[in-house]
């Protein structure tokens, strides 16, 4: 209990269960970490590696992703923190980072931060469109569709999944 209780902090009021935050931080820290040395956590972190030319390349990546994706998990938790303070007024915690964005940041880099948010959701939608309609093309329809597929129709295939994919997830939103 003596880590524990030097991992804790003394929250405001309603936020009592994130005391051992300390603890929450160095677990974050330590999945980044390994996260960065191609663990597989994931099949996104992987294909960052294979889709590498050699081994020193290979280790670049592993170095950005431990320094930039940890600069991402920072600006949030800055965000929390500055939330924190203008708790009052804040209605409801979906709206934490559009209060803080406009109660807090300046005009300019209010701009800069929003653009960085929508690049960051649409390079992930778009990363997940990528690697879905990969896996479908590579690991179902190749494999087991059709074996001599030429390239031209690989391709074709794999946009037509992309669509179909954009579909299912708008139909999805929809309901």
């Amino acid at each position: 209990t003596l880590l524990l209780d030097s991992w804790s902090f003394d929250m405001p009021a309603g936020y009592e269960h994130m005391e051992l935050l300390g603890v929450l931080i160095i677990a974050w820290i330590v999945a980044n970490v390994f996260q960065g040395f191609g663990l597989p956590f994931d099949a996104w972190t992987s294909q960052k590696y294979y889709a590498a030319k050699n081994p020193r390349e290979s280790s670049l990546v592993a170095f950005l992703w431990i320094a930039l994706f940890s600069f991402r998990f920072l600006l949030m938790m800055g965000m929390g923190v500055l939330a924190v303070g203008i708790a009052s007024k804040i209605a409801e915690p979906e709206m934490a980072l559009p209060t803080v964005i406009m109660e807090l940041v300046p005009v300019g880099v209010k701009g800069l931060l929003i653009a960085a948010l929508i690049a960051a959701a649409m390079s992930t939608v778009d990363g997940f469109l990528n690697s879905s309609a990969a896996y479908f093309v590579n690991d179902i329809y190749k494999a087991y569709i059709n074996q001599h597929a030429t390239r031209k129709h690989l391709v074709k295939v794999s946009y037509i999944t992309t669509a179909a994919i954009l579909i299912v997830m708008r139909l999805r939103d929809c309901r």
